[in-house]
């Protein structure tokens, strides 16, 4: 009599994850982290710019209620050193002698040359009777929190203002 031996059948594969799964998991988890940061960044960078319109728009509302004092508080000392409270208001009032009575004012351009702390703000400066331009100059210390270094006030046909 012959005795055979019985063989088992060979167990099921196992039922792991297959590396197509871990691959395209990583790369799925890596963009969304990509996708956070850049969400977090924007978010940062729009509060900064909320901050520094803000204090343009102190400032520019200081110099339209004739509040030059207060206006030029707003300036870091070096923005303070270059403009004195007579400089701001004489060229205010010379604009008003020629426009008008400041109204109103929107942000018309912004820039930053990379690697810089600095920024440029430009905001156009509606009056009675025509239009201005001012430029604000903000540099950010080791906290990104920004100051007004320097303002230029210029209307439109004229160059009334002075560089600061």
């Amino acid at each position: 009599m012959l005795l055979s031996v019985y063989t088992p059948p060979p167990p099921p594969p196992k039922k792991g994850v297959k590396p197509l799964f871990i691959v395209l998991g990583v790369c799925g988890g890596g963009c969304l982290l990509v996708i956070l940061a850049i969400v977090a960044f924007g978010i940062f960078s729009f509060s900064k710019f909320k901050e520094v319109d803000k204090l343009a728009g102190g400032f520019l509302a200081d110099v339209r209620e004739h509040k030059y004092a207060e206006a030029r508080a707003r300036l870091s000392p070096d923005g303070q050193a270059s403009l004195s409270e007579s400089d701001l208001k004489a060229q205010e009032e010379q604009s008003e002698a020629n426009i008008g009575s400041l109204k109103s004012w929107q942000i018309s351009n912004q820039s930053s040359t990379p690697g810089s702390q600095t920024v440029h703000f430009t905001y156009i400066l509606m009056y009675d009777r025509g239009t201005s331009t001012c430029d604000f100059t903000f540099t950010a210390n080791q906290k990104a929190e920004f100051s007004l270094v320097s303002v230029h006030l210029e209307p439109s046909g004229g160059s009334s203002g002075r560089s600061r």
